[in-house]
Formats: C-alpha cells, sequence, structure tokens
C-alpha cells in the first residue's frame, strides 16, 4: 500500500505506540529503543512516503519534542504551514477604501503564486487577541501589517513572538523591516508645482496624525514652503473644521485646498458643491491620493497616484524572504505619478 499523506498519528495508531514515541523515532532526539526506532522507519518506508513528507515529518517531531520538554519552538525551526498572516484593523470604513483592497491583492496574488494562503486578523489599539491566538498556536510563517501606529504595541508583540513580519507603511521602530511609497517626497513635489503655478495661500487637512503615511505628507507639504512654520495652514478634518474652511473661502482666504487623502477630499467636495462653490474658479482643490473614488469627479482632481498592488506584492516578497532566511532590505520604497488634472486649473 502506498500513502504519501501518512501523519505521525496514523504511524501511531498503526503500530501501538504513543505520538510521543513516533516522534522521538523519526527526529532521533529522545530516549527510545533501537528496534522501536526501525519498526517506525519500517513502516515510513513501507508506505511510501518520500523525502519531502519524511523532512515535514522531522520537523512535526522536532517541534512536538521541543513542546514537551518546555523548549520554545521559534519560528522557522518548527513545521512550515505555508500560511502568512495579514493584520488589519478592526474598521470596517479602512476595510471598504480602494488602497487597502488592492493592497491585499497584492498580497494574496504574490502569496499564492509561491505556494502560500493568507489568513487575516482585525485588531484594535486595545484589543489584538486574533493576532495573539494566531500566533501562539503557530498557524503562519509570517506576518503583513497594513497599517502602525507608534502606540498600539503591535511591533512589540511581534517581537516577543520572534516571528518574521513586514510593515506597510512606515514606522519610527528601528530595525523593522517596512514597505511604503515615497510619500514625503510626493507629498513636497506636488506642492512644490501648485506653487510655482502662483496658486496663493493654501489650507492642509488631514485625518489621524498618529498614523506615519500622514505624518510624512504632513511633512512633505512642509518641506515644499522652505519652512516649518506653516502649521496655521495645517488643520484637523473635523466636519466644523471643514465647515470654517468653506467659510474662509467665501472670504478668499484661501485659493487652494490639500486633502491628505482620497476621502477627506471627497467630503470636501461634497461639501463645497453644497455650499455652491465651483472648482477651480471659486477655489481649487488636491489630494494627496488618488483612487476611484476620485475618478467620475468633474473637474478631474489633481492626485498622487501610489500603485498599491505593488505595495502590497512587494511586501508580501519580502516577507516570504524573510521566513526563507535571506537578507531583505530594511525599507523598500516606491515610486509615484503626479496627476496634475484641471482642479488646480491656475485660470479664473
Amino acid at each position: 500500500m502506498m500513502d504519501k499523506n501518512i501523519t505521525i498519528s496514523d504511524i501511531a495508531q498503526a503500530l501501538g505506540i504513543s505520538k510521543t514515541t513516533v516522534s522521538r523515532a523519526i527526529s532521533g532526539n529522545g530516549r527510545v529503543g533501537n528496534d522501536t526506532r526501525k519498526r517506525v522507519m519500517r513502516y515510513i518506508e513501507e508506505h511510501g512516503a518520500n523525502g519531502i513528507l519524511i523532512k515535514k515529518m522531522k520537523a512535526s517531531a522536532n517541534e512536538d519534542n521541543g513542546r514537551e520538554s518546555g523548549t520554545k519552538v521559534k519560528y522557522g525551526q518548527g513545521r512550515k504551514t505555508n500560511n502568512i498572516g495579514i493584520v488589519v484593523p478592526d474598521d470596517h470604513a479602512f476595510m471598504e477604501l480602494p488602497f487597502f483592497q488592492n493592497c491585499l491583492k497584492g498580497i494574496c496574488e504574490s502569496a499564492s503564486s509561491f505556494g502560500y494562503e493568507t489568513m487575516i486578523a482585525m485588531v484594535t489599539s486595545e484589543n489584538s487577541a486574533q493576532l495573539e491566538r494566531m500566533l501562539d498556536n503557530h498557524k503562519v510563517d509570517g506576518v503583513i501589517l497594513t497599517r502602525v501606529a507608534d502606540d498600539d504595541g503591535l511591533l512589540d508583540l511581534l517581537d516577543e513572538k520572534e516571528i518574521p513580519y513586514v510593515v506597510i507603511g512606515n514606522t519610527s521602530k528601528p530595525g523593522v523591516r517596512k514597505v511604503d511609497s515615497d510619500h514625503r517626497m510626493a507629498c513636497r513635489e506636488l506642492t512644490s508645482l501648485l506653487l510655482m503655478k502662483k496658486i496663493g495661500k493654501m489650507v492642509l487637512l488631514y485625518t489621524d496624525p498618529s498614523n506615519e503615511v500622514t505624518k510624512s505628507r504632513i511633512k512633505g507639504f512642509k518641506e515644499a514652503f522652505g519652512t516649518e512654520d506653516v502649521s496655521a495652514n495645517i488643520l484637523n478634518a473635523s466636519d466644523e473644521e471643514m465647515d470654517r474652511v468653506i467659510q474662509d473661502v467665501r472670504k478668499k482666504k484661501y485659493d487652494c485646498i490639500v486633502c491628505c487623502d482620497d476621502v477627506i477630499c471627497s467630503r470636501m467636495l461634497e461639501k463645497l458643491k453644497n455650499a455652491e462653490l465651483k472648482i477651480p474658479h471659486d477655489v481649487r482643490i488636491a489630494s494627496f491620493y488618488n483612487s476611484s473614488i476620485l475618478e467620475k469627479n468633474r473637474p478631474p482632481i489633481t492626485t498622487l497616484h501610489f500603485d498599491a498592488i505593488q505595495l502590497g506584492a512587494t511586501g508580501c516578497r519580502n516577507l516570504l524572504g524573510l521566513i526563507e532566511g535571506r537578507d531583505v532590505p530594511e525599507a523598500s520604497l516606491l515610486g509615484y505619478e503626479i496627476m496634475m488634472k484641471a482642479s488646480t486649473n491656475s485660470e479664473h
């Protein structure tokens, strides 16, 4: 009988011995009689287990032995799962964003091409139970974080578990492998182009100041002015603040509204429409991120384009490199495209 899918449990049941004894016989670790070891190996050979299966069984046996002795089994030293974990915020609004959907598509397509499956863990700043269970049960070989803040503790948790991981985005924690687009330089360049068009006073609207991408975009905006003293033009995009911006536009205080992302821009476009303010005649507008949310707007919106699919695919490839023990750059920075459109046209 040829059975290339036999397991340690199958062998133990067939030979009437414990799984621990089978594990010790296969791994060569621990006390087990020569006759028993020969019986186990003869059974494996007779049932047609190939070299790859035997290798996997040895890894599994070593992991079982490590648990039995109380020795901590590090990721990469035990049984491979051929799964990678994707950590996402427990925020349905975020998961509906085109950026996340495209980034997830890039991760999943790349993982599949290398023979890996994906598992998702949803977390909040207060609750990472799904991720902790995934790690404690050794369900994945590595983890990709799609968003991270310096104070959420996820990086410390992953370091403690000694599992390979990659961050999509940026973090100030040293030594972390990360994949990101060059948001700072992109926002600096777009803002500089707007200034060259002789556009007057600008206001930048943002949300989530703890997010590293937001920090990079604000920094690029400031650098375009050649000074850090532009804080009066940088506002949190609450409804109240956005309504005040509308009033300031009516008073000609602002000539251009710059939005940190497509969601903020979409909200502001709706408010401008309700206020019967015309783009670009009454005010110009630009977004530091482009997506399908803005594609149908008329006039077309000046934006920055980042390839979220490529971002996810690169993050996945880098993680698989870490899992396989290859050298992976600490930071991989992808490019961008500036899309100047009619919404910032200089003609009034």
